[in-house]
């Protein structure tokens, strides 16, 4: 992955390893910057930010469309004029790190860190760790539910689940599951929205309610053979 910007009178080229990463992945990369003025520049506060970015105040360029969260800065660097400067970084994702999706997602920022708009920036394709895809794999593959959306809630991953048309599952309006690693555990939260039947005063009648499950899955649990997920494991969980 690419990118070029000019902000006279400096020009950035960001060029990033790969195209897409997974939570818990490492992002390398290098960035050059070249000083096209006649004077001398001090790039000691530039170079390469990784940021969570909300992509509605990033398109208004508000000032917080921004967190930024790591980075790798030029030291004591004073560019003469029609040189250029090079610069290696990487940052290590965590396996909680948020995912892209259509209202936010992480960005390799250029320039100054407090200045996002004054450099360049590139948006990273993050797709959830690789015991998450497996997990959800599995419960399209083998259970026959539908993932409808993924998307980051409170340091989460909150998947919208259909489930299948069958008499098992009529009494399910709607599921929604939370997923989250905590050392090496897979924290699931199930929120399902239920129709039940309801007996008051002698009549039958049917009522909404709310039943909340949580489940913890050590790695013997949710994987086996390495990074291959395990069907019974998670079948019995």
């Amino acid at each position: 992955m690419k990118g070029t910007f000019n902000h006279s009178p400096l020009e950035y080229s960001l060029n990033i390893r790969g195209e897409s990463w997974k939570q818990g992945e490492r992002l390398r990369g290098s960035l050059k910057v070249k000083n096209t003025s006649s004077e001398e520049l001090n790039l000691s506060n530039y170079g390469v930010t990784l940021a969570f970015g909300d992509i509605k105040k990033l398109h208004s360029k508000k000032d917080k469309a921004f967190t930024n969260s790591a980075e790798v800065l030029f030291e004591d660097l004073l560019l003469a004029p029609n040189s250029e400067e090079n610069l290696s970084f990487q940052f290590q994702l965590d396996k909680d790190c948020p995912i892209t999706e259509k209202a936010s997602s992480l960005y390799v920022l250029c320039g100054e860190p407090e200045k996002p708009f004054e450099g360049g920036l590139l948006q990273l394709a993050i797709a959830p760790y690789t015991v998450i895809s497996n997990f959800t794999h599995v419960l399209e593959t083998i259970y026959r539910c539908k993932i409808k959306s993924l998307k980051n809630k409170k340091g989460q991953i909150e998947a919208k689940v259909q489930v299948p048309d069958s008499k098992s599952y009529a009494a399910v309006q709607a599921l929604s599951l939370l997923m989250r690693f905590t050392g090496d555990q897979l924290e699931l939260s199930y929120t399902f929205k239920l129709k039940v039947t309801n007996f008051e005063h002698g009549i039958m009648g049917t009522k909404d309610e709310v039943r909340e499950i949580k489940s913890v899955l050590s790695p013997d649990q949710y994987q086996i053979y390495g990074d291959s997920p395990n069907q019974e494991g998670i079948g019995k969980a």
